[in-house]
């Protein structure tokens, strides 16, 4: 969203960042341009705060991101706001309900059809996503436009070129790379299995970039399968375009994604990859497999074959970074562009509208 904000900011729009629990390390990258309200410390505590944002300062068009965003952004709307709405949704919503309990299921899948169709239109970032989205709203959903992540700026592929931030990126034997939070849905603990079946075979080690509640057990495990001295849990990194440039292979084992920035910042840096078929985003960035081996999500023995293979026959560096052309922020920008000001457009055509 700091990317998408810096864009738009180049397309000569004023930008008005609306934050919630204003706190995180990305919050430093939000662009100087853009004007920040902070609505308050929770999302319940934000709905009052942002009817008087949008009430004295009437924007052409309200972006929501994610479901909590796309939820208030509703709530303001069945209050009498008259500002047009677009929503962006980020991950799959049915797979990341899957192992809840059908109640909650229900009661979630409700309260996206009733969010969601107060909205003028909805971005998804990946065709599995908008899918997801389809299926779940049935008839009542808004327009849902397909628009890839601004993901790679010029300052990550400047970032790229950093002193080497750690030395078994320099060594002889082969570092593998993961990014991501320690959470079930990025199942690093599948990745460590694999690990263990590649050293069999083959010497490498691997960095883990990101940090989250799973990192101790993740770290027990490690030991327990004998990889202590060549598994790194590196923790959050604020550079890591500087360990992709470097790596050997950058391997995702997400349970589940909408389209793995990650991902697309390893092919930007012309990085091999292996990645499960997990919905969404792996298949369609790695064009069905053409660019990076897919496996199955929790196949520790697949994932170690396909480590192996890409090793021995790493994809042209050149394809991977030309697939990413669509991610980069200018071009991805341009098409959020696009839609806001067609939605903006609409709502003023519309008989509805003061």
């Amino acid at each position: 969203m700091a990317h998408l904000a810096c864009g738009l900011l180049g397309q000569g729009e004023r930008v008005d960042v609306l934050l919630v629990k204003a706190s995180g390390p990305h919050l430093k990258t939000l662009p100087t341009d853009a004007h920040l309200v902070r609505l308050g410390s929770h999302h319940g505590s934000s709905l009052i705060p942002l009817m008087r944002y949008l009430h004295a300062s009437r924007p052409k068009v309200l972006l929501a991101a994610k479901h909590r965003g796309m939820v208030l952004a509703a709530c303001a709307r069945v209050l009498g706001s008259r500002t047009p709405l677009v929503g962006r949704l980020g991950t799959a919503p049915l797979a990341s309900m899957a192992t809840r309990n059908p109640l909650w299921r229900f009661t979630q899948r409700m309260g996206m059809r009733w969010a969601y169709g107060r909205l003028d239109a909805m971005a998804a970032v990946s065709r599995g996503v908008a899918d997801e989205l389809q299926a779940a709203m049935g008839s009542s959903n808004p327009p849902i436009m397909v628009l890839p992540n601004p993901v790679v700026t010029d300052a990550f592929l400047e970032a790229a070129r950093m002193p080497c931030p750690h030395p078994w990126l320099e060594a002889a034997e082969p570092c593998l790379l993961a990014i991501g939070r320690l959470t079930p849905q990025k199942d690093m603990a599948t990745l460590l299995e694999a690990v263990a079946l590649v050293r069999r075979d083959h010497p490498v080690r691997l960095l883990v970039l990101g940090d989250g509640p799973l990192r101790l057990g993740l770290e027990r495990q490690g030991k327990a399968l004998g990889l202590g001295e060549v598994v790194e849990f590196v923790g959050f990194s604020p550079n890591p375009a500087a360990f992709l440039a470097r790596a050997r292979l950058f391997v995702l084992s997400s349970r589940w994604e909408g389209s793995p920035n990650a991902l697309t910042e390893a092919l930007a840096l012309g990085c091999p990859v292996v990645a499960t078929d997990c919905p969404h985003g792996p298949r369609e960035l790695l064009q069905d497999g053409t660019l990076g081996c897919l496996v199955p999500v929790g196949a520790a023995h697949a994932m170690a074959e396909a480590i192996l293979a890409t090793l021995d026959a790493p994809t042209d560096r050149h394809a991977l970074q030309q697939a990413t052309a669509p991610y980069h922020v200018a071009q991805a920008s341009a098409s959020y562009h696009r839609l806001l000001l067609d939605v903006a457009a609409a709502a003023r055509s519309s008989p509805e509208q003061p």
